[in-house]
């Protein structure tokens, strides 16, 4: 029989887990779990912070861990015709930059409404595809 201080010693140096997460943010926390296993990174953790894309049509959530050791990727979503922000696509506008390039902010309704076609009477250039439209009330 191995005296206990001795045998303290082996079980310390055998279950040592090493902190993973410099290079697996979803990996070994450097912790034991309590059932002789390493502990992985809890599924609340987020290893991949939601971004836009630069063009700012896409909106990628941000990605939490799965408890397992893995990052899972997060499904993308198109904005359609709204920008990509922080939190996700806008579902409002307030400037025309809160739209994308093929639509105009229709302040009246705070919706993206499509630029207008070529020959379309507009009230104001932002609302023409190349600004080759009538403004209403001009010839």
């Amino acid at each position: 029989m191995v005296p206990a201080p001795l045998y303290r010693a082996v079980r310390i140096r055998t279950n040592t887990c090493t902190d993973e997460t410099a290079t697996n943010p979803c990996g070994n926390d450097g912790t034991c779990d309590g059932a002789g296993a390493c502990r992985k990174v809890s599924n609340s953790k987020i290893c991949t912070p939601a971004s836009c894309s630069a063009d700012k049509q896409t909106f990628t959530p941000a990605a939490t861990c799965d408890g397992a050791g893995t990052c899972p990727a997060a499904k993308a979503q198109d904005c359609g015709a709204f920008q990509c922000a922080s939190t996700g696509c806008l579902k409002a506008c307030a400037t025309q930059a809160d739209c994308d390039t093929t639509s105009y902010c229709d302040t009246g309704t705070n919706t993206c409404a499509a630029k207008l076609s070529n020959g379309s009477a507009a009230s104001q250039g932002y609302q023409c595809t190349l600004l080759h439209h009538r403004l209403a009330g001009s010839l």
